[in-house]
């Protein structure tokens, strides 16, 4: 019911403000784009809210020309001819509007439900974050000692790979690896108790 009532009595008010006040008038043009919005938000999908700005951008439309008609029939912005084309100026975007709304309560309603956000690391599929489930930084380096190690085998095998048919990807291997290599050295630098040569 309010579905019907909101976007009648909106219009209405508007068709009165399109005789009487121009800035009005736009703004509540403006507001009602907002309004399309958010009715569509009301449905689930952008298929309800495109029947929801389907009806909506009908009636409002129509309560406008109604009230235009009942004020004075004057407007101070320039209507199409015939008049009743405004219709397809509030329908078509009234549609799309509320298409949108909800297209944006589906989504927001799919995430509630587990749906991982966009910008959700976790789907690219980045493993454990290192160092971040022990209990002393004495364990914590050296899982980053086991990580750095493993990372220099793996570019020894690119350098193995890449030797004799790409002599830049080779220099990039054999960089990562001194680069990997002075990371352990450092690693294994601050995991030495004082006293130990």
């Amino acid at each position: 019911m309010v579905g019907l009532v909101v976007p009648s009595a909106y219009g209405f008010l508007t068709g009165i403000a399109l005789d009487t006040s121009r800035g009005i008038y736009v703004v509540l043009v403006i507001l009602a784009a907002i309004g399309g919005v958010l009715a569509g938000f009301e449905m689930y999908g952008s298929g309800q809210g495109a029947v929801r700005g389907l009806v909506g951008g009908a009636l409002f439309g129509g309560f406008v020309l109604i009230a235009h008609q009942v004020v004075s029939g004057d407007a101070t912005v320039k209507l199409p001819h015939p008049a009743i084309v405004l219709l397809v100026f509030t329908i078509v975007p009234g549609v799309l509007l509320g298409s949108w709304g909800g297209r944006l309560r589906f989504e927001v309603e799919e995430r509630r439900e587990g749906a991982p956000a966009p910008f959700d690391l976790g789907r690219i599929g980045i493993g454990e974050l290192v160092g971040t489930h022990h209990d002393s930084v004495d364990e914590m380096m050296g899982e980053m000692l086991t990580h750095e190690r493993h990372g220099i085998e793996l570019y020894h095998r690119l350098l193995r790979v890449a030797e004799g048919s790409s002599v830049a990807l080779e220099e990039l291997a054999r960089q990562m690896i001194r680069s990997e290599e002075m990371h352990v050295a450092e690693i294994e630098k601050m995991l030495r108790k004082r006293g130990d040569a």
